[in-house]
């Protein structure tokens, strides 16, 4: 299945079905509503990923900044990796927002994912195959 990370400095997101760029560049020329609605129009399901993930520079942009515009988000990765080595540091916030969106009145799906960015090769700790 096609796919896109659609990486900001505000938040990290999957375009699950997705096939054509989208820019990154949220309020600079497009809102994030746009983005969303031309995932859409390409018959993907967008997913934010690890919204409460924040880890200073390590991981520039990873936790969720961005307002969620009404009707945009399909999804959001509330499992990520093993349990075992990082998942838990990624789930519990997650779950609470997750929990907080779907309160808002965003029919939103919970989701699970892995950090496979090698095809299950050569993995580090941090990772898991999918």
């Amino acid at each position: 299945m096609p796919g896109i990370e659609y990486t900001t400095y505000a938040g990290h997101a999957n375009a699950i079905g997705a096939t054509g760029y989208v820019s990154p560049r949220v309020n600079e020329g497009m809102t994030l509503k746009e983005a969303i609605d031309t995932f859409h129009g390409q018959g993907a399901l967008f997913s934010i990923k690890h919204p409460t993930y924040d880890v200073g520079d390590l991981c520039i942009g990873c936790a969720w900044q961005h307002t969620v515009p009404p009707g945009g988000v399909d999804a959001i990765e509330v499992a990520n990796g093993g349990w075992e080595k990082l998942g838990r540091f990624f789930s519990e916030g997650a779950l609470g927002y997750w929990d907080w969106l779907v309160a808002q009145g965003h029919h939103t799906a919970a989701l699970g994912g892995s950090d496979d960015h090698r095809a299950g090769v050569d993995l580090d700790f941090t990772q898991s195959a999918i």
